[in-house]
């Protein structure tokens, strides 16, 4: 693949408008020594190595810039030149400017134009990081001040760093002194160093890994990692491919001399690379310390490739290194002018040692010379240096003159050079042996044969081997002047010895080793020394102390260097076993002398166990070594005499024994307390050495030291006797705590290195090996895991009765190891421990384990035991999490109950609970009080902090990760229940007297103290404890807003800190994604409560800090492609804009404050952002959607959505942007979403709803133009209509897509809810939900918490499973599919609120809207008829979609919508009704009421389509096509029977048992739907249905029924049932076949016995005014309606109904009197629309009267029965006649009685001739002109 031409350094205008950010050398040398957190970064930073200018630097990185030349010139101009500058007219950067400055540093510098202008921008990109970071503002240092107290004292112990930095307050002078010439080019200066000496740390970490062979590396299972690593490799291998032999290397290695050689000089040079002149004391001491760190990397670039190869170099090149280090000293006398001169003096001094050791390449010599071999050197054709005889001599002197000075850093190499030389000489002193035999010989031959010698043989030539050595050593040499004798003394070896133990235990702690192969290159280094000398030294104390520095490696693994398993080819301990030779030398000498000399055997036998050197079983090799012991060396007791000698006459010291000698010394003096007897050892078979052993008298010393014949096991022998060790309570002859210290270590090592392979399928089947061995020998019921128990807790209370014995310690530490790793192995031995032990305590004080460290580590200021402790800590949380499941459920491993057993805890959750707990008390103190404590080696206090901060998240998220229980104990985690809510507690102060005594601001802060990759050990510390105490206050703030805590003063503390958070954001890198991550959650925290104002960040930072951070946060991912970065900084800016910090949220938008965007002068001043606001950003990517990633484009669309609806000026902003809603509508009306992969679907399917969000909201301004309420020009309204005729493609996609929630895979669920709760029984699969504590991203790890399930359910192969058929798979795909519903309803809620906002106006663009509506609405209903599955969300959904059909139909009902798909609805719904529920009761035995009462609202809707009204003439169709009516007919009638007649009984009846059910506006829609079913077209051809079911069902009696009861359901004094029932009553009176089974029934005279009829029968009667108007209601809307249509289609009802009627004679009279003037009070004056009803309805009744009356039998009546309506018809019609006669005073009697009618009096009359005002003048007038035409007709 091509590169990239622009990886390097793309074009200005990129560069300035902030599309392009420059990689400095630093972030790329930072990105490549990344162990995995920046993965994101790899095609960024292998795109720009891969850029043939960056090759180029690297190529020549000794020497990396050119110089300037006509051709650079040249194209800086044209680079530079305006056509490829975009005018900016912010003036955010000045041209000139930044011309003049890259022209004066190529000047400065010696270095080529363009990098001198790349340089320039980087330094004018960093710039607000930089003005960020340089001092605080005034209003930062109070912010910071308030939050770590307002004293000087609180401050103080707030910790040092704090007071520091509020000393660091910036001025006005400061900060205007920033932009000036001196300060910029001060800040060039800086950057060009560092661009140098990183290009050189980026080559030297690029050597090393193309030298790693990752394609066999077991251990990195990472396989992201994995590639990112080769990719880098192979950059490194192309670099290197022709410099790792031959010519090639030894171009390579003068180059690396002369560049050491140059900046040596440099370093003495006065003025530094400004000259003196132009220097100050500062940028001197910067580059010279530069110029030191740069010799550091070049020195390893050597040491590298001299190791990396087999090649011997020659005579010259090591007498040209070497004669380097002689002229300065071998760097011994060089000093670093840099605070921490040590840092850099360390590894300068060891890889000059190294790199001369690797010159001499002492392990390939050795053998050549030996066997007489010429080895293969470089350059090709030369001798090796060993064997140039003309350097040689040269070479010797020097090393000679550095051994003489005692140079550390040469005398490894000069011992080496002897012991090689002493090789030379001994082989060729047996070379001249030889020759001169030969010669002798020859001699004697030519004698006795009496012959000439021809002349001398070829043998009679002195060898090179001779002639090397007389060179170095001429033959008049005396003893003292001997070179060989000198360099090989036993001076020189010791202090050889002692540079190998220095380097060994320094080369860890180096900043420059930063790669495990660096340092297991080292140590092989140094190992090669020690094998070479074993060939000369004999066994002894000394080197074997050397090699155990080697072959141990550093306690702790290296933090800050890149990890994995380099394979036994370079690994130290596998290099020491394979080589048998060495291995035997050293190994089984000390193996001989076993147990005379315990402890350097124990150390040799821990140095080399290794997961690596295993055997087929899984278990160490040094196990079988152990198993197999066959000799026993001891001190024989003078008081045993059982043995004598044996083969005098062989001389060999040999004795056998004549009686079995026990292996102890069981003798009782030595026990502790006497009076308890010593049954730790019966003698037996195993712990003796049996009768006829022989033996070896080694030292004939009194007593003597005999070495048995014996074999024997070595792990029994050693856990016997830590058996009898701790009966004697710690004391026993010749052995001391240290035996017990390295047995217990020796045990502790074999077992962790036994759990790496898994032996017979079964974890820790290799562990428990170990620990059985080393039980076979005890005597008791006990093993080995009791024996080292017994022996911690004791030494527990020896150091406390001591008060802290520090040589105790070693041996606690040991035990605590043991103990961490058995807990790994067999957890129910420990954790029943922990709950007796003293070590944590039950009191909650800490134990032992806090008295130790007061009274022991603290005065001492270093922090071994708490460091061990620390990792037990660890070990038991983790073990409580990883086995939770199998605690909780014993039974999921079937099979296989050992484990179970073994796994288990041993002891009841609660008392694991309380032991976490305590232990959490001591780790939260020793978190909270260690800021004032000494520490000796700052390391441990940054290993402290981290540790216990990452370990307190890990307990929070382990507690509200996963499941919503809110009885935390219940959880699966419920084990950190108690802890969880202690961390809550404690780390979350309530009282402002705490606040300073809280750790998390003080961590926090040492972040600002951040050093250079100079010092990358402490930098790595301290990046790690300052993201580890990030991420835990934002577990914190999660977790307690979960839990419903209080707000603390922690979250105002780290408000008022956020000057601090944002100054980590612009210093580091891997700070960036914590702290977005934590102010996003302290906004969103502080914004939930609606109630309160959240804290201002710009009133904690400043408006100017403010604007600075946007700028650096305006970086987003660039140069780095952090893909989890740049989603967390659009989500923080979403969290900005719509959670009320307004004037940030302003900033982001604008680019400026408040102030400046109001007014529109540019002279307004004031702070604003250089580059692009934030939204327009978002605008112009979103505006070329279809290039962004899917994932991407989502975020920055909920940003643009939430700007737009949290800030109306927003759409403003959208509008003048003329690509944006062009591209994100065509990219949405053009998805196929069925053909994309599951996971694209999902981001496509959620781009889709914002999508619809955004332009919903955008429409409501454009509404208002359409509808002519709000005024604008023509050419605006215009550009409505555009966009609404715009939009129409994505209705018609959403209208196809958007309806469907069809993802769902059922099965899929089901049958993972089966099988794990079958696998896990006990155990819900509901437990592993992931709570709220983190946001929810959608993809993989949604729904179920895949990392917890990791953490819980790993012991278990069924959760890996094999062929992605484990449980872990299963999870994926169920978030997978989960995240695709989720986003697919999001995508139906948005389409819904879009289209039921806007559907009416798009209905008025064209005949295809109201068409689509339809159809979504029928795609609704249709949905909702088929099969769901079981889960709450899918009836939500089904709800949601009911609504939204309800909508639409209303909509289209509104519009007049008529055709064939409209029509078509009521068979839909039906058909939805029925498949839900087949009756009204058995969706209330369901109690489902709300989903069938919105689908009988939409039944409703539905048959209004089906009601004949006139068409007119502009009326909207849905087709044109007429529609029947014959096919519809069965379903009005089932909708009658179904609905209103059983429905309406099911209703009655369950009102009265359970009125909770049901509500008035169910019997409303079932009267309305019977309403509208009398009326569709040719409904008379269902009268005859409708009357049967009515009957059939009794309906009419349940009616009767429902008034009867409304006086006692009467809601809030309100009898509302009164009016549904006779509402119900008077429709069915309205058809004359009901209306005479009302009368069969005697409707009447039931009613009449009803309580609320009684209440109406008052004398005084009841108005529409009076308190219950629902009384008058049921008069004027109930009893007169039905009586008119009972009189109207029966008549032989009239009797009934003017007896009835005349019970209400204060009722009537009132009626006949209301509309007189003259009335006592104003209300009595007021005359509303249901007054002038009434008396139209009663004239009706009056006149109906009495004509039946006057006909007499001819209607079938009898005239006398039929009474006279108690009605003054004549006062009435007077007064009425008044009322017309006077309109003004009629206008101003009219009051409106509800809502409806208020409307009506604000709406004009419609027709002119009744002279009225509004619409309800005018109905009130025809009605009272209608009852005067009654009333006149009467009297006709």
């Amino acid at each position: 693949m091509a590169p990239n031409p622009e990886a390097y350094f793309p074009s200005l205008d990129k560069c300035f408008s902030g599309d392009a950010q420059l990689l400095s050398w630093e972030n790329v040398f930072l990105s490549v020594n990344d162990n995995g957190d920046l993965m994101n970064d790899t095609d960024n930073v292998v795109a720009f190595l891969s850029h043939p200018d960056t090759t180029q630097q690297l190529s020549q990185s000794l020497s990396p810039f050119s110089r300037p030349s006509p051709k650079s010139k040249s194209e800086f101009e044209s680079k530079t030149a305006a056509i490829h500058v975009e005018s900016n007219s912010k003036g955010s950067f000045d041209l000139n400017e930044i011309k003049a400055d890259a022209q004066w540093l190529s000047q400065a510098a010696n270095i080529d134009e363009i990098t001198a202008l790349r340089i320039t921008i980087i330094e004018w990109q960093d710039r607000p990081a930089a003005r960020l970071t340089a001092k605080f503002s005034n209003e930062e240092a109070t912010s910071i001040q308030s939050a770590a107290g307002v004293d000087s004292l609180r401050v103080s112990v707030a910790g040092p760093n704090l007071a520091s930095i509020l000393r660091q307050t910036g001025d006005d002078d400061a900060a205007s002194s920033f932009d000036t010439e001196k300060s910029r080019r001060l800040r060039l200066r800086t950057i060009y160093i560092s661009e140098r000496a990183h290009i050189l740390k980026t080559l030297r970490k690029l050597l090393v890994l193309s030298l790693h062979d990752f394609a066999s590396d077991p251990a990195d299972s990472d396989a992201a990692l994995t590639a990112r690593k080769i990719s880098l490799s192979k950059l490194g291998l192309s670099l290197f491919k022709d410099k790792i032999s031959g010519h090639g290397l030894k171009q390579s290695l003068d180059e690396c001399i002369a560049g050491i050689r140059k900046r040596l000089k440099d370093i003495a040079a006065d003025g530094g690379w400004l000259g003196a002149p132009e220097s100050n004391e500062e940028t001197e001491a910067i580059w010279k310390t530069t110029l030191v760190e740069e010799i550091v990397h070049i020195l390893q670039l050597m040491f590298h490739q001299l190791r990396a190869s087999s090649e011997v170099p020659s005579g010259i090149l090591l007498e040209s290194w070497l004669e380097l280090m002689d002229e300065y000293d071998f760097l011994e006398t060089l000093s670093v002018p840099c605070e921490q001169p040590t840092e850099v003096r360390l590894p300068l001094q060891s890889f000059v040692s190294l790199t001369t050791l690797e010159f001499l390449k002492t392990s390939e010599l050795f053998p050549c010379i030996i066997d007489k071999k010429k080895p293969a050197t470089f350059p090709p054709g030369q001798e090796a240096h060993i064997f140039s005889k003309e350097r040689i001599a040269k070479i010797t002197e020097i090393l000679i003159g550095a051994c003489s000075m005692k140079w550390a850093t040469a005398i490894p190499a000069g011992y080496c050079w002897g012991l090689m030389l002493v090789a030379l000489e001994e082989i060729g002193s047996q070379d001249k042996n030889d020759r001169e035999l030969e010669q002798l010989n020859s001699a004697v031959k030519s004698f006795q044969t009496d012959t000439n010698n021809p002349g001398p043989s070829q043998g009679s030539e002195q060898s090179l081997y001779e002639d090397v050595v007389e060179r170095v050593r001429p033959q008049h040499t005396n003893e003292d002047q001997d070179s060989l004798i000198f360099l090989t003394s036993d001076q020189i070896r010791d202090l050889t010895f002692g540079t190998v133990i220095t380097l060994s235990a320094k080369a860890g702690s180096m900043s420059a080793t930063d790669e495990n192969l660096t340092y297991c290159w080292i140590r092989l280094a140094l190992l090669d020394v020690i094998r070479t000398a074993a060939i000369y030294v004999p066994y002894s104390p000394e080197i074997v102390e050397a090699l155990l520095s080697v072959l141990s490696g550093p306690p702790d693994p290296l933090p800050w260097a890149s990890t994995g398993c380099l394979g036994p080819a370079n690994d130290p301990r596998c290099a020491f076993v394979n080589d048998r030779k060495f291995m035997d030398y050293i190994f089984q000498s000390a193996r001989s002398r076993f147990p005379y000399e315990t402890v350097p055997f124990l150390k040799l036998c821990r140095s080399f166990v290794s997961s690596l050197l295993v055997n087929e079983d899984g278990l160490p090799i040094l196990v079988d070594e152990l198993e197999s012991m066959n000799t026993f060396t001891e001190i024989v007791s003078p008081d045993f005499n059982g043995y004598e000698t044996i083969r005098e006459d062989e001389n060999a010291n040999l004795v056998t024994l004549t009686r079995a000698l026990p292996m102890f010394d069981s003798s009782p003096h030595n026990h502790l307390l006497t009076n308890e007897p010593n049954n730790a050892l019966t003698v037996h078979g195993s712990s003796e050495i049996p009768a006829t052993a022989i033996g070896q008298i080694i030292s004939e010393s009194k007593p003597a030291v005999v070495m048995w014949q014996h074999d024997y096991s070595g792990l029994s022998y050693l856990g016997s006797w830590l058996e009898e060790w701790s009966e004697r309570g710690g004391h026993s002859s010749g052995w001391d705590p240290e035996c017990a210290t390295e047995i217990i270590g020796l045990l502790a090592d074999l077992v962790a290195s036994s759990q790496g392979v898994r032996a017979h399928d079964s974890p820790g089947t290799s562990a428990k090996r170990v620990l059985e061995l080393a039980s076979d020998g005890l005597s008791r019921q006990g093993d080995i895991i009791s024996v080292v128990l017994d022996i911690f807790e004791r030494s527990l209370q020896n150091v406390g009765s001591q008060g802290g014995a520090v040589e105790a310690l070693d041996l606690l530490m040991a035990c605590m190891h043991f103990i961490q790793e058995t807990l790994k192995v067999l957890p129910n031995r420990v954790w029943p421990f922990f709950s007796r032990s003293s070590f944590i305590g039950s009191d909650g004080n800490g134990g032992v384990l806090a008295a130790i460290i007061s009274a022991v580590e603290i005065p001492a200021g270093e922090y071994p035991f708490l460091l061990s402790c620390l990792r037990l800590y660890e070990a038991a949380v983790d073990d409580a999490v990883s086995r939770a499941v199998l605690r909780k459920c014993p039974g999921s491993v079937t099979g296989k109950s050992t484990i179970a057993s073994d796994w288990g805890a041993g002891i009841p959750s609660h008392v694991m609970r309380t032991i976490l707990l305590n232990f959490t008390r001591t780790m939260v103190e020793v978190f909270n009080s260690n800021g004032n404590w000494r520490f000796n080696f700052p390391e441990q206090k940054f290993k402290v902090s981290a540790s216990l901060a990452a370990a307190f998240s890990r307990i929070l998220y382990y507690a509200y990760g996963v499941d919503d229980s809110k009885k935390p104990d219940s959880k699966v985690t419920g084990v950190f229940s108690d802890s969880a809510t202690y961390l809550l507690d404690m780390l979350r102060p309530r009282s402002t007297t705490d606040l300073p005594f809280n750790a998390i601001l003080r961590l926090i802060t040492d972040g600002l103290q951040t050093p250079p990759t100079l010092h990358l050990r402490y930098l790595d510390l301290i990046v790690a404890q300052v993201s580890s105490v990030l991420q835990l206050s934002n577990k914190l703030v999660q977790a307690a807003r979960l839990a419903d805590k209080p707000e603390s003063l922690l979250e105002e503390q780290l408000f008022k800190a956020t000057p601090v958070l944002i100054k980590l954001y612009a210093l580091h890198d891997a700070y960036r994604l914590p702290v977005v991550s934590l102010l996003d959650t302290l906004v969103t925290s502080a914004s939930s409560d609606s109630d309160k104002e959240p804290p201002s960040l710009v009133g904690h930072l400043g408006a100017e800090s403010a604007c600075l951070f946007l700028d650096v946060l305006a970086q987003l991912d660039k140069s780095l492609n952090d893909k989890p970065l740049l989603l967390a900084i659009w989500n923080l800016l979403s969290t900005f804009v719509s959670k009320r910090q307004q004037w940030l949220a302003v900033f982001i938008l604008t680019g400026a404050s408040p102030r400046q965007t109001l007014k529109k002068s540019e002279a307004v001043g004031g702070p604003k952002m250089r580059g692009v606001p934030f939204l327009q950003i978002a605008l112009d990517k979103l505006a070329h959607i279809d290039t962004e990633d899917p994932e991407v484009a989502l975020s920055l669309l909920q940003f643009v959505s939430r700007a737009q609806e949290n800030w109306p000026w927003a759409t403003p902003h959208l509008q003048k942007h003329t690509r944006f809603f062009d591209g994100i509508l065509h990219y949405v009306s053009k998805l196929k979403i069925s053909t994309l992969p599951v996971s694209e679907q999902i981001f496509a399917t959620r781009i889709a709803a914002v999508v619809t969000d955004i332009c919903a909201v955008y429409l409501f301004p454009f509404k208002e133009l359409l509808r002519g309420t709000s005024k604008a020009d023509k050419g605006t309204i215009e550009r409505a209509r555009k966009f609404f005729a715009d939009l129409i493609p994505l209705v018609q996609w959403l209208s196809k897509d958007a309806v469907e929630v069809h993802a769902y895979n059922a099965s899929l669920h089901a049958n993972l809810k089966k099988n794990f709760e079958m696998r896990y029984t006990g155990c819900k699969i509901t437990d592993f939900k992931k709570s709220a504590l983190e946001p929810r991203a959608l993809g993989r790890d949604y729904y179920y918490n895949l990392d917890m399930g990791q953490r819980l359910l790993s012991y278990d192969f069924a959760w890996a499973g094999t062929r992605k058929q484990g449980f872990s798979e299963e999870f994926e795909r169920a978030n997978i599919n989960l995240s695709l519903v989720e986003a697919q309803v999001a995508l139906l809620n948005s389409w819904k609120f879009f289209a039921v906002e806007h559907c009416q106006d798009f209905m008025r663009a064209g005949q295809l809207v109201p068409v689509l509506m339809a159809e979504v609405a029928q795609k609704c209903l249709e949905a909702n008829s088929r099969a769901v599955p079981p889960e709450a969300i899918f009836a939500r959904i089904q709800q949601v979609r009911v609504d939204f059909a309800q909508a639409l139909t209303q909509c289209l009902v509104e519009e007049g919508s008529r055709g064939n798909e409209v029509f078509h609805l009521l068979e839909v719904v039906w058909k939805a009704l029925r498949s839900r529920y087949p009756s009204y009761e058995a969706a209330l035995v369901g109690d489902d009421t709300e989903y069938y009462r919105s689908l009988l609202n939409v039944l409703f809707l539905a048959l209004q389509f089906h009601v004949e009204v006139p068409r007119l003439q502009n009326q909207p169709e849905v087709l044109t096509k007429a529609a029947r009516v014959s096919s519809n007919i069965p379903v009005i009638v089932e909708v009658v029977k179904t609905i209103v007649a059983q429905g309406f009984r099911s209703l009655t009846s369950y009102l009265h048992d359970e009125p909770d059910k049901c509500t008035p506006k169910d019997f409303a829609i079932i009267i309305a739907i019977l309403q509208t079913c009398l009326q569709v077209k040719d409904a008379d051809r269902l009268f005859e249905y409708i009357t049967f079911h009515i009957q059939d069902n009794d309906t009419v009696r349940h009616a009767t029924t429902l008034f009867s009861w409304a006086d006692q359901l009467a809601i809030a004094g309100d009898p509302v049932y009164g009016e549904v029932s006779l509402s119900f009553l008077v429709k069915l009176s309205t058809l004359p076949m009901l209306a005479e089974h009302l009368a069969v029934e005697g409707v009447l005279g039931k009613l009449s016995t009803c309580r609320l009829t009684n209440i109406l029968q008052q004398p005084k009667g009841f108005g529409p005014f009076d308190p219950v108007p629902r009384l008058y209601t049921i008069w004027t809307g109930g009893f007169l309606p039905l009586c008119l249509n009972l009189l109207f289609n029966v008549v032989r009802a009239a009797p009934e109904v003017s007896a009835f009627l005349n019970q209400f004679e204060g009722q009537l009279n009132r009626a006949a009197e209301v509309f007189s003037h003259g009335h006592a009070t104003p209300q009595s004056q007021w005359i509303s629309l249901s007054m002038a009803s009434e008396a139209y309805s009663l004239a009706l009744i009056s006149v109906a009267l009495d004509r039946f009356r006057k006909a007499g039998p001819s209607a079938g009546l009898d005239p006398q029965s039929i009474q006279e309506l108690k009605w003054d018809k004549s006062h009435v019609k007077a007064d009425v006649e008044e009322l017309l006669s006077r309109r003004p005073y009629l206008r101003g009697r009219i009051v409106a009685t509800n809502d409806k009618e208020a409307e009506m009096s604000r709406q004009p009359a419609l027709d002119s001739k009744h002279n009225a005002e509004s619409r309800l003048e005018e109905k009130i007038i025809i009605e009272l002109e209608e009852v005067l035409a009654c009333l006149n007709s009467g009297e006709e």
